[in-house]
């Protein structure tokens, strides 16, 4: 069977260099409101490993999701269901451990879930003399504390997309 007889459940694969830390997954303005996804570590980008993970995927999806709450952390090798109907925006944390290559195998289109990802570096703003841990609202766009909280989350650079696939 060739890769278009058969009609995977994922449409989108991206494959991202992390280094170990955490991660910020975002989705703005999703025109879904909710997304199946497993993310597999130790990725390797080569024809033949991606077909492999593409089948290893199909068993993970055949599997009950398990529901994940934006905010929450989102496991690996595990097929879960990312809640997008919350708001226009919405995060969820993924911890890594050790530099990896990160195969993202989402239901839906990174387009049209409006996703992002990039290195959380978390730290502190003042708005006057009270301290306030950075939220998701300032990744959106929003700050959450009014307008005397600054800038509430240093991000880094978006990680490198080492290869992707529409499937």
């Amino acid at each position: 069977m060739t890769q278009r007889e058969f009609n995977y459940p994922f449409q989108w694969t991206g494959v991202y260099r992390l280094e170990p830390g955490r991660y910020d997954l975002s989705f703005v303005n999703a025109t879904q409101p909710s997304s199946s996804l497993v993310l597999l570590p130790e990725q390797a980008i080569d024809e033949g490993a991606l077909q492999g993970s593409a089948e290893r995927c199909v068993s993970y999806f055949r599997e009950p999701a398990l529901p994940v709450k934006r905010g929450a952390v989102i496991p690996t090798a595990v097929h879960v269901k990312l809640d997008l109907s919350a708001s226009s925006c919405s995060i969820f944390e993924l911890e890594v451990a050790a530099t990896t290559q990160m195969g993202f195998f989402f239901e839906h289109s990174a387009e049209s879930i409006g996703f992002g990802l990039k290195r959380n570096q978390r730290s502190l703003s003042f708005g006057g003399s009270q301290g306030t841990e950075g939220g998701e609202g300032a990744f959106c766009g929003v700050s959450p504390g009014g307008p005397m909280l600054t800038t509430l989350r240093v991000k880094g650079a978006p990680p490198p997309l080492v290869t992707q696939r529409i499937w």
